[in-house]
């Protein structure tokens, strides 16, 4: 248990929190990734896949952590409190830096340390993650998120969490080699510190056995599924601030590989006759193209099928002057009538915060909409998607998708993974940037009336290049925006 005041998962208490409201929600068999790889730990969000007891485990690849802040009352990179990952990589106390608070950690040589909302040097808190390697005499060093490849799950706040990072990392020269690519034992513990420099509790020390590494960090085979035969695909895409517009090979490849029916779109500020002449000119299509855009920035839903519109152009939260970044549309496909639409929450800010607040009042008024135009009770496939920016609390997620399916059921969420791999973010920053990957979008279907086939995350940098040549694509490609191309295949149920 950490001491005074907080705790870890080490106490084999995961089963008490697993479906509670404040984790992320579950995944029925049918909902999971296409195309995902095979791990030790899915970074998902959810612990059902830990053993009982497990705080820290290894496999050939990545280092895994769970954990628990006790309550779910912060987000871990948003938190009046910063939590330290003091890690041992090579369990010797005569490499590293030695500490004697807390007590439990004095007998460790600490090479590396992974803060979320962590205390600057003025004493302040800040948001977001920094990993600080210390070397061989004791210097400390900052690395990025990206040279471990560290990232966790949820984004939004939780009573659990599970993070990852690469044993790859023997590029970073001040680390005790072979270090964490080598067999042998690690040795971490987790701390709690409040502004400037308190530390208000900690967990009792854990070992990670380390099994033999890879030879190199992995690279998937994978790719991306076919279509299957009747079957609508629908792709969410958040491409950054219009930059199809002026960087277009990036996003013209990808929508040409992945070849979809409907894309949502959001910071796509353009017309519908824009756009609609750009996948024209860049995304060729037998069927042609269609657009329907509202009066909010940057939503838009793009079709090889005739649009007509669901719900008004513009919709305006109480007490707001700028219109709710949604719009919606029914499309008649060769499968049937879809009802879809693009939105975009409210960024930034924590639980509770006045960004939070909005981004509920946003989803309940979406809501409202979508309920009030399929009334009639119409089309068989309902689906949904976008930038939720859940970097706050779950309940926006909840609040869209509340009862919208036919017959009164909410939307189920659906769980992509990216491709090649087990972990579930949407969003990976660049290299220097203070927030590590996390989960910021998302898609929420009818499963009522249909059934969902595949479903993924296209991350290009979790591909060999073979796999990427083979489907015509580059590295590059999904690094045009910050946001990482959502895909479902969905059909009417049989």
């Amino acid at each position: 248990m950490i001491k005074n005041v907080w705790s870890v998962a080490v106490l084999g208490v995961c089963a008490c929190v697993v479906g509670c409201a404040s984790s992320p929600p579950a995944a029925g068999p049918a909902e999971r990734a296409a195309g995902a790889g095979e791990r030790l730990i899915s970074i998902d969000g959810r612990t059902e896949d830990w053993p009982e007891n497990a705080s820290a485990l290894a496999d050939e690849d990545f280092v895994y952590f769970r954990l628990s802040t006790g309550d779910d009352s912060t987000t871990l990179q948003a938190s009046n409190e910063s939590l330290v990952i003091l890690l041992d990589i090579d369990n010797d106390a005569s490499t590293g830096e030695r500490r004697d608070d807390p007590p439990d950690a004095a007998d460790m040589g600490i090479d590396l340390e992974i803060h979320l909302s962590p205390i600057g040097p003025d004493g302040s808190i800040g948001m977001g993650t920094r990993i600080v390697m210390i070397d061989s005499v004791g210097n400390r060093l900052p690395v990025s998120w990206e040279d471990v490849d560290f990232h966790f799950s949820p984004t939004a706040a939780a009573q659990w969490y599970e993070a990852r990072m690469s044993r790859h990392i023997g590029h970073l020269l001040g680390l005790p080699q072979p270090g964490l690519a080598g067999a042998g034992e690690v040795r971490g513990l987790y701390m709690l510190i409040a502004p400037p420099d308190e530390v208000l509790g900690w967990s009792d020390p854990f070992v990670i056995d380390l099994p033999p590494a890879a030879g190199a960090a992995p690279l998937s085979e994978a790719e991306i599924p076919p279509k299957p035969d009747g079957c609508i695909r629908i792709m969410s895409y958040n491409v950054l601030r219009s930059k199809p517009m002026t960087e277009t090979g990036p996003f013209s490849h990808v929508f040409q590989v992945v070849d979809p029916d409907v894309i949502l779109v959001q910071e796509w500020d353009e017309p519908a006759e824009t756009l609609i002449s750009w996948f024209t000119a860049l995304v060729p299509s037998p069927t042609g193209w269609h657009a329907r855009t509202s009066e909010a920035w940057g939503v838009a839903i793009i079709s090889k099928h005739p649009i007509r519109p669901l719900g008004p152009d513009r919709i305006v939260v109480d007490g707001q002057e700028r219109p709710v970044r949604f719009v919606g549309g029914i499309i008649d496909t060769p499968v049937g009538e879809l009802a879809t639409g693009s939105l975009h929450l409210k960024c930034c800010g924590s639980k509770g915060s006045s960004e939070d607040q909005l981004r509920a009042a946003e989803a309940r008024l979406i809501n409202e909409v979508i309920d009030e135009a399929l009334a009639g009770g119409g089309a068989p496939i309902r689906v949904f998607a976008g930038d939720f920016n859940l970097v706050g609390s779950f309940p926006p997620l909840d609040l869209v998708r509340d009862g919208l399916d036919a017959g009164g059921a909410s939307l189920v969420v659906a769980q992509p993974a990216v491709i090649g791999d087990a972990a579930f973010y949407t969003w990976r920053g660049d290299a220097d940037d203070r927030f590590s990957p996390g989960r910021l979008d998302y898609i929420v279907y009818g499963r009522a009336r249909a059934e969902v086939v595949n479903v993924f995350v296209l991350d290009n940098a979790r591909l060999s290049d073979q796999s990427l040549g083979r489907m015509g694509l580059y590295r590059e490609d999904t690094a045009g925006s910050d946001h990482l191309p959502l895909v479902i295949d969905i059909r009417p149920s049989r």
